[in-house]
């Protein structure tokens, strides 16, 4: 900043930043001015060094073309310290925690000092091993632990033994660039910090941006908080983005919180894994509806019949309709999870659950017209000339399809609509446990009482009152093993598939680093 004293007619310049930049140039420095720093950002505090020079008189034109290397010619005059505290926000460390609690890593990439940073970790529960820092001096990457300076981590703990690292901006740069002329033997310490490192200091915009895109590179999936115009890089860099201010960096990041606060990143992750969820489950409740009800048709259309026109209408405008949008709306669950949705369609989960309910739903319409065509009062349904195609579809061949795929679709909805740990549970969603509800009243009396108004409106025939109670049996039997499948069956392999890939994770980065 230039000043200009109307007094003396001089002018004064100022100059305030990171105290090793500005210590360098000033000539008066007390000899205990570095230990205080130190004191200070080991306790949390920001601290800035403040300087100050004075100018040759000039005139309004010169001043605006004095530029910052021209004001700074020479050396300037320490002025002294500025101590700031940010107190952390009520509820950060919590957030922390439950973003820990879930499995994902957090690590802090800030313009402060190294030892600032390293307070702020601890106090947040961001480091909670033994620290090693790394800072860049006379060109090469100088390791301390304790104030005292050691050998690299990885050279003396390898890579399995849990300690964390703090790097500064400068000291990263240095790495970045062994790792990018591409001997072997710097893409150790570049593997290790990444997996190890839990804050990152003094970083510029343009560090922040590379170490958002190198963690990318690495196979992990980043998000990114920022408030400041340093951080737009990064948030445009990230996979997911959250603005914490209205300034420029809510025109880069694709999310702004209007709390300030880093408790939205909870509330983004569990309605993205709440949306990702509602879409897998759509997806299989309509694949699932088209299967059953093309395996229906085919059935009827071997037996040289057909589902009619109100059956029809009953199946997709009052069941599969009302089902598919009101399931979409529960809520997501508050406890974010470790474990994490499937994110593709063509996965073991998806697949076992849909292939699997797939053929359940034909194996029970099978045995169940099987066990029909054995009962004393049924008899095949054979086309009269001149009869109507009403007249015809009006048989125990027709009933029995229809009334138990009803049943099926339903059950479905509610076997693909149990919400934990992503969602919340479906008895919350107050619109699909009704219509449920309401369908479920009308299926179950279609079933064992059969009054005349709804065999009208379904076109059914009455069944006798012991085969009503065995269809009742096969379909409460399919629901239960739909059930079972569904949170048992596939629940497991989905969990013995994510294990075996993150093993094999494993072991690969272990073998990469040995070889290396």
């Amino acid at each position: 900043v230039l000043v200009k004293n109307n007094l003396f007619e001089n002018i004064v310049f100022f100059e305030k930043g990171a105290p090793e930049v500005v210590l360098e140039k000033c000539c008066d420095v007390p000899k205990n001015a570095k230990e205080h720093i130190k004191e200070y950002t080991r306790c949390g505090y920001r601290v800035l060094a403040c300087a100050m020079k004075h100018l040759p008189k000039m005139n309004w034109e010169q001043v605006k073309s004095v530029t910052l290397e021209e004001a700074e010619e020479g050396e300037l005059s320490f002025l002294g310290l500025v101590v700031l505290r940010n107190k952390l926000k009520h509820n950060t460390a919590e957030t922390l925690e439950e973003l820990h609690g879930a499995g994902i890593r957090t690590i802090m990439a800030t313009g402060d000092a190294i030892l600032t940073g390293v307070s702020v970790g601890k106090e947040v529960g961001m480091i909670r091993n033994e620290v090693y820092i790394g800072d860049l001096k006379g060109g090469k990457v100088v390791w301390t632990k304790n104030n005292q300076e050691v050998e690299a981590p990885w050279n003396t703990l390898g890579f399995e033994t849990k300690y964390d690292i703090a790097l500064t901006g400068p000291a990263f740069t240095n790495i970045y660039k062994a790792y990018k002329w591409g001997n072997i033997r710097n893409v150790v310490p570049l593997r290790v910090c990444l997996e190890k490192c839990q804050v990152y200091a003094r970083m510029s915009p343009e560090q922040k941006t590379t170490l958002v895109e190198l963690m990318q590179e690495h196979n992990f999936l980043v998000g990114m908080c920022g408030d400041g115009a340093n951080d737009c890089g990064a948030l445009k860099a990230a996979d997911i983005g959250i603005s914490l201010s209205e300034s420029e960096t809510s025109i880069a990041a694709p999310f702004n919180s209007r709390t300030g606060e880093i408790s939205c990143v909870l509330e983004v992750l569990k309605e993205g894994r709440c949306a990702l969820t509602t879409s897998l489950q759509c997806f299989k409740f309509m694949a699932l509806y088209s299967m059953v009800q093309f395996f229906q048709v085919t059935m009827l259309y071997i037996l040289s019949s057909n589902l009619s026109d109100p059956q029809f209408l009953i199946i997709d405008l009052f069941t599969i309709l009302p089902l598919a949008v009101f399931m979409s709306r529960t809520k997501p669950y508050p406890k974010l999870s470790k474990r994490q949705p499937t994110a593709s369609l063509i996965s073991v989960p998806v697949l076992t659950s849909v292939i699997g309910q797939s053929l359940l739903a034909i194996l029970t319409l099978v045995f169940g017209y099987l066990t029909l065509t054995q009962m004393e009062f049924f008899s095949p349904r054979v086309y009269k000339p001149g009869e109507s195609i009403e007249d015809f579809l009006y048989s125990w061949e027709n009933s029995f399809i229809f009334i138990v795929g009803w049943f099926q679709y339903q059950s479905i909805c509610m076997v693909f609509s149990i919400g934990k740990p992503w969602k919340k549970p479906a008895y919350t969603n107050i619109c699909l446990i009704s219509t449920f509800s309401v369908l479920m009243i009308w299926t179950l009396s279609s079933i064992l009482w059969q009054p005349s108004i709804l065999r009208e409106i379904e076109e059914v025939k009455e069944f006798p009152f012991f085969f009503r109670v065995a269809i009742l049996f096969l379909c409460l039997s399919y629901a239960a093993v739909s059930f079972l499948l569904d949170k048992l069956v596939v629940t497991w392999l989905e969990v013995v598939n994510r294990k075996r890939k993150a093993h094999k994770r494993y072991l690969q980065k272990l073998t990469d680093l040995r070889l290396e």
